[in-house]
């Protein structure tokens, strides 16, 4: 449907883990993903999925390789598909993706999910004066591309300095441009203290909706 979904977190906040998940339930319920990684390799990214699908601890993967197999013979098959595509930070546009899509259309294949990991790392069609102009631009294409393949599109997005120390992420904590915050449809916060990370927890907060309920906030 075209709608631009936006996580934002800080430095080792979950964004990398929650944009998989994402596309784990997307594939799950049938639905084709193609998810685009400007930061790891196709490999560190294949290995998100497998620990999504699975449910086994990212870290615990490599040792844990009969527990995955025994888990993978159990689940069948899926009808949802999956491509992983990677590109050097700072080396891919929103045409360079457009382009690959176009690729994909020419062997039939479309997504019904598109996932950008992320969108800060893009670099602009044109350059403007400021960083501001610069990352706004960026995710306006980002929406534009979702338009385009009506289907939405997930990315993500650091937090400002104040929003690190914030108990709740919300709207202002969007890092560099507010830009980013007005195009988005949907925005989720990713947010725990010490004590919840130690504990393996982390809330989720529904920073923007624009078609749907409002603001609210869970923890996983």
């Amino acid at each position: 449907d075209g709608q631009l979904g936006i996580f934002m977190g800080g430095t080792g906040g979950g964004k990398s883990i929650a944009l998989p998940q994402v596309g784990r339930h997307a594939i799950s319920a049938g639905y084709n993903v193609v998810h685009y990684t400007l930061e790891l390799n196709e490999r560190e990214v294949g290995a998100r999925y497998d620990a999504a699908m699975t449910g086994i601890n990212f870290q615990d993967l490599k040792s844990s390789t009969h527990i995955f197999r025994e888990k993978i013979s159990k689940m069948g098959r899926y009808e949802g598909k999956l491509v992983i595509k990677d590109y050097p930070t700072g080396g891919a546009s929103v045409n360079t993706i457009r382009s690959h899509l176009k690729q994909l259309a020419s062997f039939d294949w479309y997504p019904d999910v598109i996932i950008c990991d992320y969108g800060d790392l893009l670099k602009p069609l044109t350059n403007y004066e400021s960083e501001y102009a610069d990352l706004g631009a960026i995710f306006r294409d980002l929406r534009g591309i979702a338009g385009e393949n009506d289907c939405p599109l997930w990315t993500a997005t650091q937090v400002n300095r104040p929003g690190l120390g914030a108990e709740i992420v919300d709207i202002e904590h969007i890092s560099d441009s507010l830009k980013k915050a007005q195009i988005a449809d949907v925005i989720v916060a990713l947010a725990s203290t010490p004590e919840e990370r130690q504990k393996g927890l982390l809330r989720l907060y529904r920073a923007k909706n624009r078609n749907g309920p409002g603001k609210c906030q869970n923890r996983i």
